[in-house]
């Protein structure tokens, strides 16, 4: 049999619970082109971290901030066809495995960089990875002059937002319907997937390049919401020009949807949607309110892509909460 196993750190990834052994483990067999092997991803036992609570201190795990992924196999291969089969499977279910970690719990900030972008070589550095022969493990050695040995840590620098946020946390008795959705791959909405980007560059404090996808989110649906409601208060086309012939997003925002929207309709649906948001604390903001946010967001995109200024961070930070609510009100409304 032939293992590898990979060491991987990553930002404080939070913790809902672990399993009945305190421990939280995957397993998946792969039978990929020929390939079959068990793939395993679990917390390291040493990177968690505990908190103490109640009188009698009982100890609950809160986060932790490195995985453990070992590769088997009973098949007679080489060391380096199992090398590269063993590349191409813990990139692909770990890229999947920080997909749903930072959209489906909200833990936009846990990023280890694109992993399909590394080469062989920055994956085994990155990784840590080792052959494990026995009860020993040994380093994956590299061709003579084809790598640098240099190391080069993966900085995370996340800035805590000011807008409260929630986020789930890994649940150790959750791991079928978990190992489920990885291996199902669903494609996730580009919209979602965006906000998730949105959120992760503004922590790291690019806040152009958050302003331009957070604003990009709603020019679909923003649209279609528009003219599905138009259709049904009996607005006409020729009446839509009279504001504007040519809607861009911000005429959406500022113009037509207020036009269309009954009383209170927003504030009502996001009171309700923000008791019940998987990623924000619930609270009291009205349409109209969230509106001017989107409005004023959607300028300050539109400066840093034409004049180059630098949206400040709370008008981002406001403005992708602004954006994600209207984004969820307009899916739900046009379903």
């Amino acid at each position: 049999m032939k293992e590898m196993r990979f060491y991987i750190d990553t930002p404080s990834i939070k913790i809902h619970r672990l399993s009945e052994n305190d421990d939280f483990q995957i397993d998946f067999d792969i039978n990929k082109d020929g390939f079959v092997a068990k793939l395993k991803i679990r917390l390291d036992p040493n990177s968690v971290y505990w908190d103490t609570f109640g009188e009698e201190d009982e100890q609950s795990p809160i986060s932790f901030d490195k995985l453990i992924i070992s590769l088997s196999t009973d098949l007679d291969v080489s060391n380096n066809e199992f090398l590269e089969n063993a590349y191409f499977a813990v990139t692909e279910y770990l890229t999947i495995l920080f997909r749903y970690i930072q959209i489906e719990l909200g833990q936009y900030w846990a990023d280890i960089g694109q992993i399909q972008d590394w080469s062989l070589y920055t994956f085994i550095e990155k990784t840590n990875a080792k052959w494990v022969i026995g009860d020993a493990e040994k380093e994956v050695g590299f061709p003579i002059g084809g790598f640098s040995k240099e190391k080069r840590n993966i900085l995370f620098a996340s800035r805590q937002r000011q807008y409260p946020d929630w986020s789930d946390g890994l649940d150790g008795k959750q791991t079928l319907s978990l190992k489920a959705w990885i291996e199902e791959h669903k494609p996730v909405d580009l919209e979602r997937q965006l906000l998730a980007e949105s959120k992760r560059l503004l922590s790291r404090g690019d806040y152009k390049s958050s302003s331009v996808l957070a604003i990009t989110v709603l020019e679909r649906p923003l649209e279609e919401f528009i003219k599905k409601r138009c259709k049904s208060k009996g607005i006409s086309k020729k009446t839509l020009d009279t504001y504007d012939k040519n809607h861009f997003v911000g005429d959406y925002l500022k113009l037509l949807l207020p036009l269309v929207l009954e009383p209170n309709e927003l504030t009502e649906w996001v009171d309700n949607w923000l008791k019940s948001a998987k990623h924000w604390f619930a609270g009291k903001f009205s349409g109209n309110q969230i509106i001017e946010w989107a409005v004023e967001f959607n300028k300050a995109r539109n400066d840093a892509v034409h004049r180059g200024i630098t949206p400040a961070f709370e008008t981002v930070d406001k403005g992708i909460f602004a954006i994600e609510a209207i984004y969820e009100f307009v899916i739900d409304a046009i379903k």
